[in-house]
């Protein structure tokens, strides 16, 4: 019987989105008869991390408020808890006896890598099917990188995840009942208020951006985000959302490319000297968004090993498009960036 199937958790991580999300697709699709939940989980040991702001949490918070209206309309209920994260799944499986987590591959810091090695021995100790999906271009246990490029292009041009809705019953009434905190803002977590002038969280501010990007500000990325004059609206300004993943990285790939066909063929049937140098213009920005999105993946790959992390704490998520932190939220380039904060 259809609602005597066990439920099916997601664990979301970095990934605060509905659009090509592979990890719910697959939830959706093993379900089985099953119902599909989500879990996020406010991690202490994160949040006590040096790098981690009071701005992290208000987009954050953005993020998930976007996230959960979107989750409703696939009939997935959102659920947030605070805590460890191997004691909170385990408590939720106790809960609602589901046997299958599914959650994107997280490429983070030191803390985080050290955290998915725990949930992975749990799943196996508990007899939980763990299914961990790429969401980047990062291939893990990658024994060489000769034909990584391939394996890059591949997942960036392959089809974005759809997720469908959910209509497994299967445990329902114990995931509806089960206790939420609720979305949790700075002043819940105890941190300072967020008093920074940053961009906005959420799938749809993303979409908003990368449209505006694409169309408008990134005509002048290529040489103007070398300048701290003008970085801050020729940059993507996608690296916060990004890191948090409010939108995929095949998304602004996908998008890119299909801006830069436009242009080819506008540059093919242009006229005028002023035609053809605005479309030239557009060819060497996106030309530089795409090499960005490219290098992003090669170095995070190059430094993917246990070791490195173990060693060096692993990378930050951005896109490596801007630079974009804690302390300043600016989206600059690193050389521009540094100038500028120097500069006060």
């Amino acid at each position: 019987m259809p609602d005597s199937c066990p439920p099916v958790c997601v664990w979301l991580k970095r990934d605060l989105r509905v659009d090509d999300h592979a990890a719910l697709a697959e939830a959706v699709a093993r379900a089985r008869g099953g119902a599909v939940f989500a879990v996020f989980v406010y991690e202490p040991e994160v949040l006590a991390q040096p790098e981690w702001d009071s701005s992290h949490t208000a987009f954050q918070a953005e993020c998930l408020a976007d996230l959960e209206a979107a989750l409703r309309r696939k009939s997935i209920r959102l659920v947030t808890r605070r805590g460890e994260a191997v004691a909170t799944l385990e408590h939720l499986r106790s809960e609602t006896g589901f046997g299958l987590l599914v959650a994107h591959e997280e490429t983070g810091t030191g803390v985080t890598y050290a955290r998915d090695r725990r949930v992975r021995r749990w799943a196996r100790t508990a007899g939980i099917e763990l299914l961990e999906v790429p969401q980047t271009g990062v291939v893990r246990r990658l024994a060489t990188r000769n034909g990584w490029n391939r394996l890059w292009e591949k997942r960036m041009t392959a089809a974005c995840a759809s997720v469908p809705r959910s209509t497994g019953r299967g445990g329902g009434d114990v995931i509806e009942r089960l206790g939420s905190l609720g979305i949790l803002g700075c002043r819940e977590l105890g941190m300072p208020a967020d008093t920074k002038d940053r961009q906005r969280g959420g799938e749809r501010a993303a979409s908003e951006v990368l449209d505006d990007f694409l169309q408008q500000r990134g005509r002048h990325y290529s040489g103007g985000i070398s300048s701290p004059v003008s970085a801050a609206t020729s940059c993507s300004r996608l690296s916060a959302a990004l890191a948090f993943g409010a939108i995929s990285m095949r998304r602004v790939w996908q998008a890119s490319e299909a801006r830069r066909l436009d242009v080819q063929a506008a540059l093919a049937t242009a006229e005028s000297p002023r035609e053809k140098a605005e479309c030239k213009a557009w060819q060497r920005s996106l030309k530089g968004v795409q090499s960005r999105l490219h290098w992003h993946c090669h170095f995070m790959q190059k430094g993917s090993s246990g070791n490195f992390v173990a060693l060096f704490g692993g990378f930050g998520t951005g896109d490596g498009l801007d630079w974009w932190d804690g302390n300043t939220c600016h989206p600059l380039r690193p050389t521009a960036g540094n100038r500028r904060l120097l500069a006060g």
